[in-house]
């Protein structure tokens, strides 16, 4: 009798051994597939002309990810406050109203690259607004073309004014 409760007991702990060891499998899948995807989205990021980044309620960096700006590490500003990093800047004023939920898109000028830039709120696990996510495109060449565009249907726009002006002159 003994022998067999030994035996049941031998039983059990094979079965949950082999159902572990499938768990462990699916986990090691799950985490390769994870640092693939990691991967994948890092090498986007670090080569698209977008950024990405994120903050906290009080206006601290938690994730920065963004091409063209060299001078800095990807994570550099982790830790850091947004407003200090863009003390005195369009970005510095956007950030406030941000953190005051009074926008959430915009173009803004950052040195000489225009970004098209929108943000939505974090949530954590319970449900509460723990920061923001901003993600931003270089919208740059698209302002410059507007802008001509612009400045070339005013000078149309003057030259047939002129014109028409002239032509009534000549009809007095």
């Amino acid at each position: 009798m003994r022998h067999n409760i030994l035996n049941n007991k031998i039983d059990e702990l094979m079965k949950s051994n082999a159902e572990l060891t499938a768990e462990i499998e699916k986990l090691r899948i799950s985490e390769k597939k994870l640092i693939e995807n990691q991967q994948l989205l890092d090498s986007i990021l670090a080569n698209a002309p977008i950024v990405v980044w994120s903050i906290d309620l009080k206006g601290i960096f938690t994730y920065t990810q963004y091409k063209g700006e060299t001078r800095n590490d990807p994570g550099e500003r982790v830790g850091k406050s947004a407003l200090e990093v863009y003390k005195g800047t369009e970005v510095e004023t956007f950030l406030i109203k941000v953190l005051k939920e009074e926008i959430t898109n915009d173009v803004v000028l950052v040195g000489d690259i225009y970004y098209d830039t929108r943000v939505s709120a974090i949530y954590n696990e319970k449900g509460k607004k723990s920061g923001y996510l901003g993600v931003l495109m270089d919208v740059t060449e698209r302002i410059k073309t507007e802008r001509l565009n612009f400045e070339k249907a005013i000078h149309e726009s003057e030259a047939k004014y002129k014109t028409l002006v002239e032509n009534s002159l000549d009809g007095i």
